[in-house]
């Protein structure tokens, strides 16, 4: 058993314990060398060692995956002849949603359930669609942790995952947990087929969204040998959301959805948002209706009804795009009107680019509107993929998660399959915007594996394009995003940089056209100049602080200004401590 304080692996300080099981004891830990805090879960052969395999199994499946909403294991450290193991993976601040429920001794709301099983389904489309299909087989409320201070949702508890190939259709065991389970889960005893796949993942979320909005666990009727619905329970339950579940609980598998993306998509229709779109939708359609009807009537005859409601539809489809696109109305019906533009023609590129812009107009792109942007595009992006625009179009969604995306330090990683579909004269830029976004997803894996030589140079080379690129566009926004990523890098990697091979003076240089691009962009120079006539920083700073203070809001070069300003003298520190 580890000690408060000691050193594991010859990096990882213990802080504090955090969780206790029958075999296993789990850390707080901070890396000494990143600054970072990470869980160690320390587990013995001798307890059990069946468990120990099983264990060491879950952490080598999950080391393999790069989503959001799983988290990252980085090392697996064994010992005293690989009788003791430390497994690190990333520390994820939240509770569990069934810790949620019982603290708050009642069921969730419908929403926050319907929020959360979306983001699962994310998950699980990463699952379900790698090579091989990996399947969880334990899909509860116990499992899907809630993180309040970015409000994510992550799949935790892969011990029971398995890699889906011809061989393992039929289960060793019958594998979950019995209440979430699905039927063909379950012992042939018991009347299943111990057997699971894909679907059986979905009937689980399904079940577990039953649980988490009514409090019960679902049951077989002895009347009809379905399960229970929600509006068995709760008759004031949304009847959308009650349906959804309720293919999802079909005792036979190919009743239910039959993938994750189809579920998604329907769990966007219980949002309040998609219902106010469908009656915008409604209400456009309807007038569309009666101004073409009125002109239908006048007509000579031999119109057939299917012409007429291809002109009905495409009157519909440009009333929607005018909305959306008008200087004037509320940007949330707006959106409704792109959305319900969507739905009319869901292969055009010209909707979904009206929504682009819409989500960027108020200056954020959130993590909210990419779950709605990412539930429209998905069902239909190979459609859209054969589109002369849409290369185009990818470039312009990429460049919105570097410039508006709510999380920063997201963005890159986000904008990674938006710049790898750019084909067109954007995939010069493109491509160095990928390369960075790959070393943000990668880099944190191999520093703790030792795969980190030449990264660093990689990513330099690549920040210094991107400041150039940045630099011969006409995208002011764009331009000091890509300066505070360049500057915030140097901050955080001076010393890797050096490693690698990056001099003094490629460190100051850069740092100067850094300073350069501040300096013309702040208006009215003069009024900012010291003495010397060098522009004064920190006065400019002063009075965007003093705006700031006085509720006043900064347009996007101003604030993205704040955010750069602080390593202007933490970063010049860093460089003289690093090459001193």
């Amino acid at each position: 058993m580890a000690a408060i304080g000691d050193i594991i692996g010859g990096r990882y300080k213990i802080l504090e314990e955090i969780g206790h099981g029958g075999m296993s004891i789990v850390y707080l830990a901070m890396d000494t060398e990143l600054k970072s805090n990470w869980v160690l879960k320390e587990i013995r052969r001798s307890k059990n060692e069946t468990k120990y395999e099983k264990a060491l199994r879950e952490a080598r499946l999950m080391s393999e995956f790069k989503c959001r909403g799983i988290p990252l294991i980085v090392n697996i450290l064994e010992y005293d002849n690989n009788q003791l193991a430390y497994i690190v993976m990333e520390y994820i601040p939240g509770k569990s949603l069934q810790d949620i429920m019982k603290a708050r001794k009642s069921a969730l709301p419908m929403e926050f359930v319907v929020h959360a099983a979306i983001a699962v389904c994310d998950i699980l489309n990463y699952l379900h669609t790698s090579d091989p299909p990996v399947v969880h087989r334990d899909i509860k409320p116990a499992n899907i942790i809630y993180v309040e201070k970015d409000k994510s949702f992550w799949l935790l508890d892969f011990g029971e995952a398995k890699l889906l190939t011809p061989d393992t259709l039929k289960d060793e065991k019958a594998t979950g947990t019995p209440e979430f389970m699905a039927p063909e889960q379950h012992s042939e005893r018991q009347g299943g087929r111990q057997s699971s796949d894909q679907l059986s993942d979905i009937f689980s979320l399904g079940a577990s969204i039953f649980y988490m909005v009514t409090g019960q666990i679902s049951t077989r009727s002895k009347i009809n040998n379905q399960y229970y619905s929600i509006l068995d329970v709760d008759n004031k339950a949304s009847p959308t959301l009650n349906k959804i579940v309720e293919k999802c609980m079909m005792v036979v598998p190919e009743a239910r959805y039959q993938n994750v993306s189809e579920l998604k998509n329907a769990l966007i229709d219980c949002t309040d948002e998609a219902i106010k779109g469908r009656k915008a939708a409604i209400k456009n359609i309807r007038r569309s209706a009666f101004i073409l009807m009125s002109s239908v009537l006048m007509l000579a005859g031999g119109i057939g009804f299917k012409i007429a409601a291809t002109a009905q539809d495409n009157r519909s489809y440009e009333n929607l795009i005018s909305s959306a696109n008008s200087q004037s109305g509320d940007i949330n019906n707006k959106i409704n009107d792109a959305l319900a533009a969507i739905d009319l023609k869901p292969e055009e590129i010209e909707p979904y680019s009206v929504l682009r812009k819409l989500y960027e107009s108020d200056g954020e792109f959130t993590i909210d509107e990419e779950a709605k942007f990412q539930a429209v595009i998905t069902p239909n992006k190979s459609a859209l993929q054969k589109s002369p625009d849409y290369s185009d179009f990818a470039y312009q969604v990429g460049t919105m998660y570097l410039i508006y995306y709510s999380e920063p330090s997201e963005s890159y990683i986000k904008a990674i399959d938006w710049f790898s579909d750019v084909k067109n004269d954007y995939r010069d830029a493109a491509s160095v915007y990928l390369s960075i976004g790959q070393f943000d997803r990668d880099i944190t894996k191999k520093l703790s594996t030792g795969e980190e030589n030449g990264e660093f140079i990689k990513q330099w080379n690549s920040l210094k394009n991107a400041l150039s690129i940045a630099e011969s566009q006409n995208n002011e926004l764009l331009h000091m995003t890509i300066c505070r990523k360049v500057i915030s890098a140097m901050d955080e990697y001076c010393m890797k940089f050096k490693k690698d091979g990056v001099s003094k003076e490629d460190m100051t240089n850069m740092l100067q056209r850094i300073e350069d691009h501040l300096a013309d962009f702040i208006p009215s120079k003069a009024e900012y100049s010291d003495a010397s006539g060098k522009v004064d920083f920190d006065k400019y700073y002063a009075e965007l602080k003093n705006e700031l203070d006085q509720s006043a809001s900064l347009n996007g070069t101003d604030s993205l200004f704040m955010q750069i300003y602080p390593f202007l003298s933490t970063v010049p520190v860093e460089i003289e401590k690093t090459y001193r």
